[in-house]
């Protein structure tokens, strides 16, 4: 016993001697709790408010779901847990999210051979449907908030109070939090394959260098399979402006020698790109559908879109709310960004100790500086398509001037000289000038209803930040980015226990009673919410939200292909019962939504081979005559052919 005791000893100081062992250790503890706890940030709780109001929202803990994620509680959500009850589970072709290989193309987990470069989705083969969802989510929670702070850690030359300072920065702004389930895993992945590079470079054993090689493809192959270039262009072009930070001290690095970790850095990307390309060609047939659709196609972007007003609109983020803020933006997720101080930090450049930081920063200034422009005045469209860029959304970019903005300001603050105090004060006043006249033009060009109290104490303690980094006052950042962002953001993503909210809906469980081989066809009339929640339950269902059109399948109700521009396309499907005798009608209701009117029993709609069909919302349980009512529930009828 005393051995034992005497081991854990050892073990608490052998983590406790090391920051980074120690963040490692207090990571793995905060997720092994939660997710024995099933604890999770996901907004699947806004279900209630459609399904059963009046109730009490199952699972809820702390905070309020969000209608606005409707990408993640309405798609992503149902679309996971269809993954889990397929017939075999985890199948890489599920008709219900779209055709051939939809559900690995858009990252569901699947069993293919792809899985293990995708850590987020262990959880889900390892355990129990819940605690693997709850594992997803540490990945986009702790996870990268951990990530940052090592990422930050490194760049700032192993100070604690800068990885505190940008693990902050990053990870409670308003943009990461309220795109957080769309951003997260890239960000996880492209933290760690950062952090592994850097270990690459310069730990001391064999050992070690080679496990941060595996790190850094599995990291790398993962970012990759993400597939989405709006994040994932500005990111990879932000690594490679850190590069000089993180390849810092290579030659110079004891232990292994140079030839064996540039062997290792140059075989990362040779395999990477072959996993990528196999893994394109295995998804080939659908990522040609596609490019096919009338939305979202194949759509350039040239930048140019983007005000200035709109891009320093992060100094009164700290303000915004799910109902305040600037209208043009269309809703608070567009309208999100992060609090941009890296101008500040460029004029304090001149005073870094040594001037090779000073030619380590050049990359990163290059890369905010033409990254910028870009989006407020744009490129050419050869240029755009050459580059990448044509793919990104200029609102979309702000993900890498976060996060280089962030770099920059951490990475100045922590190698400044004493700089004169004149200077200081000049600078400090600067500041305070422009800011002034920065929030007074935001608020006048977008209102936003934000209360003018609330509009200067956000500026207060936006000065409050700009001071901390001209007089090099480190916690008094820490302290200030804790007011401007994570106080207000902590909120925005509720915590949650479980999936009972989603899981024991009464329709659920009513269609979990009929099909269990999974064979037949299922349509959901009336609602396209209870044709999302029809997919739970792993059954065919044609309905609802499809990643990629079935074009085949649609010709049967089509068959002169009159209508294809309104259902080619990622979109929304509502089927709605028409009177009898009825042919298939399509209407476009939204760019990502459109309507089926049809009788069922019309002989089109009996050719596209439904056997189950589900009535939501009806008005009276209305009899059909190729249908028979099998079930009724307390606002739904279940139907099987005859």
């Amino acid at each position: 016993m005393s051995g034992l005791l005497s081991r854990i000893r050892s073990s608490i100081a052998w983590i406790r001697s090391s920051p980074v062992r120690l963040v490692i250790a207090t990571t793995l503890l905060v997720c092994a709790c939660c997710v024995y706890s099933k604890v999770h940030f996901s907004s699947v709780g806004i279900w209630n408010s459609y399904i059963n109001p009046k109730a009490e929202t199952a699972g809820l803990v702390y905070g309020t779901p969000r209608a606005i994620r409707s990408d993640e509680w309405m798609l992503g959500v149902p679309w996971q847990l269809s993954q889990a009850a397929t017939n075999p589970a985890w199948a890489t072709e599920n008709p219900s999210v779209g055709p051939g290989t939809s559900a690995l193309l858009v990252g569901l987990p699947t069993r293919h051979w792809t899985a293990i470069f995708r850590p987020a989705h262990w959880g889900f083969y390892l355990l129990d449907i819940e605690r693997g969802f709850s594992w997803m989510w540490m990945w986009r929670s702790v996870v990268v908030f951990s990530a940052l702070f090592l990422l930050f850690f490194e760049l700032c030359g192993g100070s604690l109070v800068c990885g505190l300072a940008g693990a902050i920065w990053i990870f409670f702004a308003g943009f990461t939090q309220w795109w957080l389930a769309s951003v997260a895993e890239i960000l996880a992945y492209f933290a760690l394959a950062c952090v592994s590079l850097r270990y690459v470079c310069i730990s001391t054993r064999v050992a070690t260098v080679s496990a941060a090689a595996v790190a850094l493809l599995i990291c790398a192959i993962g970012f990759g399979l993400c597939l989405y270039p709006p994040f994932q262009v500005p990111l990879v072009y932000l690594g490679l402006a850190l590069l000089p930070f993180l390849t810092r001290g290579i030659l110079t690095a004891r232990g292994p020698g140079v030839w064996l970790r540039l062997a290792l850095l140059g075989g990362v990307p040779v395999i990477g790109l072959a996993v990528l390309m196999a893994f394109m060609i295995d998804n080939s047939s659908v990522v040609a559908l596609m490019e096919q659709t009338v939305y979202p196609g194949r759509r350039v972007s040239l930048g140019g879109e983007l005000s200035l007003w709109r891009y320093v609109g992060g100094l009164l983020e700290r303000s915004y709310t799910h109902d305040i803020f600037p209208p043009l933006a269309g809703n608070v997720c567009e309208a999100s960004a992060f609090l941009l101080l890296w101008p500040v930090s460029l004029l304090m450049m001149p005073f870094l100790r040594e001037r090779g930081e000073l030619l380590r920063c050049l990359p990163l200034v290059g890369y905010l500086l033409l990254t910028s422009l870009w989006g407020l005045f744009g490129i050419s469209e050869s240029l755009a398509v050459m580059t990448g860029w044509s793919f990104v959304p200029t609102g979309r970019a702000f993900i890498g001037w976060g996060i280089g903005g962030a770099a920059l300001s951490l990475i100045v603050m922590n190698r400044l000289t004493t700089a004169p105090w004149y200077l200081r004060w000049i600078y400090v006043l600067s500041a305070a000038l422009a800011l002034i006249w920065c929030v007074g033009e935001f608020s006048t060009r977008f209102p936003s209803g934000i209360p003018a109290e609330e509009v200067r104490y956000t500026s207060i303690w936006v000065f409050v930040a700009i001071v901390a980094l001209i007089a090099r006052v480190p916690w008094g950042l820490v302290a200030a980015l804790f007011v401007l962002c994570a106080l207000p953001h902590s909120q925005v993503n509720p915590v949650m226990r479980g999936l009972s909210v989603i899981s024991d809906v009464p329709l659920v469980q009513a269609i979990k009673r009929f099909d269990p081989q999974r064979e037949g066809r299922w349509a959901v009339f009336g609602s396209l919410l209870h044709a999302q929640l029809a997919k739970i339950s792993g059954r065919n269902v044609v309905d609802g939200s499809q990643y990629v059109p079935d074009l085949q399948s649609l010709k049967v109700l089509d068959q002169d292909g009159k209508h294809i521009d309104v259902y080619n396309r990622y979109a929304h499907t509502v089927f709605t019962i028409a009177s009898e005798g009825t042919p298939p009608t399509f209407s476009l209701l939204a760019a990502d939504t459109w309507e089926l009117q049809v009788d069922p029993c019309h002989q089109n709609f009996k050719s596209f081979g439904v056997r189950y069909l589900v009535w939501v919302n009806y008005a009276s349980a209305r009899s059909f005559e190729c249908y028979e009512r099998i079930f009724v529930g307390k606002d739904f009828a279940i139907y099987k052919s005859r």
